[in-house]
C-alpha cells in the first residue's frame, strides 16, 4: 500500500518539475514557453528549481500540449483525406 504525499512534498515537485520538462521536450522549449507566456530562460529555472512551479503553470503546459495535440491531429486527417484523393 502506497502512502498519499503531501501536496507541497519533494516527490511531488520533482515530478511536477520532471513533467513540465517532458512537456518541453514533446513541443519544444520556444513553443511551450511560448504558451506558459515566459521566457526560455525562465523555463529552464523552472525546471531547475530555481523559479517557483505552480497550478497555473501546469495547466498552461497542459493546455500548450492540447493545442498542439489538436494541431497534430488536425493535420494527420488532411493527411489521409489527402491519400484517400490520391487512391480515387
Amino acid at each position: 500500500m502506497t502512502v498519499p504525499q503531501k501536496v507541497n512534498s519533494m516527490g511531488v515537485r520533482a515530478a511536477q518539475m520532471m513533467g513540465l520538462r517532458r512537456a518541453a521536450e514533446m513541443v519544444g522549449l520556444d513553443y511551450l514557453a511560448n504558451g506558459i507566456g515566459i521566457t526560455k530562460r525562465n523555463l529552464r529555472q523552472k525546471f531547475d528549481a530555481e523559479r517557483g512551479l505552480d497550478a497555473a503553470t501546469l495547466n498552461l503546459a497542459a493546455d500548450t500540449l492540447d493545442a498542439r495535440a489538436h494541431a497534430l491531429m488536425l493535420h494527420a486527417e488532411k493527411l489521409r483525406c489527402s491519400a484517400k484523393g490520391e487512391q480515387s
